[in-house]
């Protein structure tokens, strides 16, 4: 008894958490279990929305970063005017959270398929931002990319038996590139390439 009631209490304060959450917390439910579709658009009580694939981990990603904000911990705010590198886009949901701070935003993001999104949330949100289709990392020109089975673990270093080429670019050339003097909000999440940047 005592088992079933903490299951119901679980189950009880994770939908009320998906209400508060979502605009559209039908779609949220739904989502890896009756949708058909291959796509979906997950409307947030803030105001942001986001295309993401359907049945994948891509709702857990824009959870997880909208509510525990794991980049921007205390002290690490993003402020009006900001410039904000996002090296490892994925399919740009701290882009859009960035843009949504006020900041001017460069993303990188070397998947073709996560560069769609990316590019489709930046503008489903109407935001401006710097997107680019490349991986960052010591050299510029192109390298192997690994893919992984989710839509958020490819690297150019750790090896899987699936991989496209992709163009690449450093953070060097990046800063030249657009004649920046400062970044003031550098976001690193690229699969073992933190260490070349």
């Amino acid at each position: 008894s005592n088992i079933l009631s903490s299951m119901a209490r679980h189950i009880f304060t994770r939908f009320f958490q998906i209400i508060l959450f979502y605009k559209n917390w039908p779609i949220k439910i739904l989502n890896h279990r009756l949708l058909t579709s291959k796509q979906i658009i997950l409307k947030l009580r803030n105001g942001l929305k986001f295309r993401i694939q359907s049945n994948s981990d891509d709702d857990g990603i824009v959870e997880e970063l909208l509510t525990k904000e794991p980049y921007t911990p205390k002290g690490f705010d993003i402020k009006q005017g900001d410039i904000v590198f996002d090296i490892g886009a994925q399919k740009g949901v701290f882009t859009v959270y960035a843009c949504s701070k006020g900041a001017k935003v460069y993303s990188y993001e070397p998947l073709p398929k996560n560069f769609y999104f990316l590019t489709e949330n930046v503008k489903l949100n109407q935001y401006k931002a710097a997107l680019s289709q490349l991986a960052v990392t010591d050299k510029s020109g192109e390298q192997d990319f690994f893919m992984s089975k989710g839509s958020g673990s490819h690297s150019l270093f750790f090896k899987t038996n699936n991989s496209i080429r992709v163009k690449t670019t450093t953070l060097d050339a990046e800063i030249k590139k657009h004649s920046l003097k400062v970044i003031d909000f550098l976001k690193l999440d690229c699969e073992g390439a933190e260490f070349s940047i």
